[in-house]
């Protein structure tokens, strides 16, 4: 299945553990999650490409591990100052 789109709403989330749980399809959009410090998606099947300003600045914890995504990092998580 899919990362829902109702995730963007979870303003609030500090904490999202979503590993080895088949999600597949695209990355969406955290960057509105102003409060997320932990992003786990680790050994799922989400693809494609990794978009920029994908990831909240909050973030000090991302594992994206044992996926399929395809193409390089974005500046803005290679960058990210918490990581």
């Amino acid at each position: 299945s899919t990362i829902p789109y109702e995730f963007q709403r979870l303003r609030t989330v500090r904490t999202m553990l979503l590993q080895s749980n088949s999600l597949s399809g695209s990355l969406p959009p955290f960057r509105n999650l102003a409060k997320l410090n932990v992003l786990n998606l680790s050994s799922n099947y989400l693809g494609g490409p990794l978009k920029n300003n994908s990831i909240p600045k909050s973030i000090v914890s991302l594992d994206l591990s044992h996926n399929i995504f395809t193409g390089s990092i974005p500046i803005d998580i290679t960058n990210a100052i918490h990581l």
